[in-house]
């Protein structure tokens, strides 16, 4: 943003003053001229600065179509590598990766580490609905969790998991209270018991299936915190099972048209959404009204209409967002409206997207496969 934007002197002291609204409207001007990729952020801390400025409504159209094009900000990991990226709610941020896990206060905060230099890097981090508490994964302890109201390492995972490699996923029931983590083929899926005392449950462990290395690709568990679902490959179809998130066990089996990359509950807990990698890409819908479940549809109707081969997928209270890389740059990402399965938003990314994030206030977080994560803005979808 060119210098303009930061009122010096008597304008800064006074910033309804005539020089500050010029040095404001300068600045404005200055930023419309911008490319989208500087244009959106610079917009967005420019309404943040100036609100009441008369020009406060232009702003807020451009800042509109600016944000359609461009993230409205870049958070950049302080490790060499960014695995994990979280939206926990009231503005706050994590990204995990090498060099562990770091905390925002905003889009505009330094970052500030969760814990001590040293410890070990961050290959996946999931957050409980409150985002109180953290859970982060590496190979050596193998899982520990945080309390982010105090910021202290509250548990570790013991016994034989220490030792093993290859996390792939995991997930948290909505209370904090245990997690599911799944590895590779050395152990397929593990139920940790995160608290003590009266009512601590044993763990308990989903052994590998057979197939390939890499059998087991997502964990997630339902929103009443009582099932987990289990997404694998197995040769060029997938499955997705059922267990019981405190005793484990196969309850029942789906069958997916192609290979699951990741999977989802609607916030309601009676459909599963399943991003299948292709090419060509589809977003396969579960529904659990009934028992057995049941393969539903695509999103959108009548598809696959995703092209290229999937990548990541996130789903909101309202949306769900996926990322696709064609044969041919660019990438996509588009938001479906859950209830009617309707396309709502589609932006080129300048870069593969191998993670997504929602925020509560409809901020998404597309993590590229560097060090940096995209803010995208998109509280305008209703």
């Amino acid at each position: 943003a060119p210098q303009a934007m930061a009122p010096r002197g008597d304008a800064a002291a006074r910033p309804d003053s005539p020089g500050a609204r010029v040095t404001a409207a300068a600045a404005l001007d200055a930023l419309a001229g911008e490319p989208p990729a500087a244009q959106a952020p610079g917009l967005r801390r420019w309404l943040a600065a100036h609100a009441g400025h008369p020009r406060e409504a232009e702003a807020r159209t451009l800042y509109r179509i600016a944000s359609r094009r461009a993230p409205v900000a870049t958070l950049e990991h302080p490790g060499a590598t960014c695995h994990a990226a979280l939206a926990l709610g009231g503005g706050r941020l994590l990204t995990a990766g090498r060099g562990g896990a770091f905390l925002w206060a905003g889009l505009d905060a330094a970052p500030r580490p969760l814990e001590a230099p040293g410890a070990p890097d961050v290959s996946r981090a999931t957050a409980t609905p409150d985002g109180r508490r953290v859970l982060l994964v590496s190979s050596v302890p193998a899982v520990r969790w945080l309390d982010l109201d105090s910021v202290e390492v509250v548990g570790r995972s013991g016994g034989a998991q220490e030792t093993l490699k290859e996390l792939n996923r995991a997930a948290l029931t909505p209370d904090g209270r245990r997690a599911v983590v799944a590895f590779d083929h050395a152990a397929g899926v593990v139920g940790l018991e995160l608290t003590t005392g009266p009512g601590a449950r044993r763990p308990w462990t989903y052994p590998a299936l057979p197939g390939p290395p890499s059998d087991v690709r997502d964990v997630a568990i339902s929103p009443d915190g009582e099932v987990v679902v289990v997404a694998r490959w197995t040769g060029n179809q997938g499955q997705v099972g059922h267990l019981d998130v405190h005793r484990g066990g196969d309850r029942e089996r789906v069958v997916l048209p192609t290979q699951p990359l990741t999977i989802a509950f609607a916030p309601a807990g009676r459909l599963l959404l399943a991003h299948c990698r292709g090419p060509p890409a589809t977003l396969e819908r579960v529904s659990l009204e009934a028992w057995p479940p049941a393969l539903q549809a695509t999103i959108p109707p009548g598809g696959p209409a995703l092209p290229g081969r999937g990548d990541a997928m996130a789903v909101s209270r309202h949306f769900v967002a996926v990322a696709t890389s064609p044969s041919e740059p660019p990438h996509l990402l588009r938001v479906f409206d859950l209830e009617h399965a309707t396309l709502r938003r589609e932006v080129e990314l300048a870069h593969a997207c191998e993670a997504l994030a929602w925020s509560e206030e409809g901020l998404l977080l597309a993590r590229r496969g560097d060090a940096s994560v995209d803010v995208w803005d998109l509280t305008d979808l209703k």
